[in-house]
């Protein structure tokens, strides 16, 4: 049976692993700062990084407003 034989080689499946960052927000901050001190960062607003959205699913639209309300707490600017 090959397929047992696969199953048996395959890691067992791994539950997801939530990050929590200590540092919020002052690492969020300093993380941003380095971003934008990138001579190559050419999104430097919330407005930038909105018009980067490739879909309208809702889901994704969801977890985008996360990403611009996180952006702004770490003193991205709106405009």
């Amino acid at each position: 049976m090959a397929s047992a034989g696969v199953r048996r080689l395959s890691p067992p499946a791994r539950k997801p692993v939530l990050h929590f960052d200590l540092d919020w927000p002052a690492g969020a901050r300093e993380q941003l700062a380095r971003y934008l001190s990138l001579p190559d960062a050419r999104l430097k607003t919330v407005a930038g990084w909105r018009g980067m959205a490739y879909s309208q699913h809702p889901a994704y639209l969801a977890l985008r407003e996360r990403i611009y309300d996180g952006l702004q707490m770490a003193g991205m600017a709106v405009q």
